[in-house]
């Protein structure tokens, strides 16, 4: 019977590239928001916790080490998307507000 409740479970099928990161490239989704968050200084400060000119200063010192290479298989992150992601993920609370209108 157990056997028979394992069988009806669904396996998580596993992809190469998620089917929600397929067209990021292509949709431009982070360099639409990268470039309208830019023009309003006020929420570029609640989201990133500094001024524009300080953001594009942080990523002149620690873009050399992170910016990703692209490959065959894949393109790389860019400093600026990488660094998005990573301020997102610190504090997800702060950013959730700062996107809020």
């Amino acid at each position: 019977m157990l056997e028979a409740a394992n069988a009806l479970e669904p396996i998580e099928k596993r992809y190469w590239v998620h089917p929600f990161n397929e067209k990021r490239e292509e949709e431009e989704k982070f360099l639409q928001f990268y470039t309208l968050i830019r023009q309003y200084s006020k929420k570029c400060f609640e989201y990133y916790r500094m001024n524009v000119n300080s953001f594009d200063k942080f990523l002149e010192l620690i873009s050399a080490g992170i910016t990703k290479k692209n490959t065959l298989m894949r393109n790389g992150i860019c400093a600026e998307e990488w660094s998005t992601i990573q301020f997102c993920n610190t504090c997800p609370a702060i950013s959730r507000q700062a996107l809020s209108l």
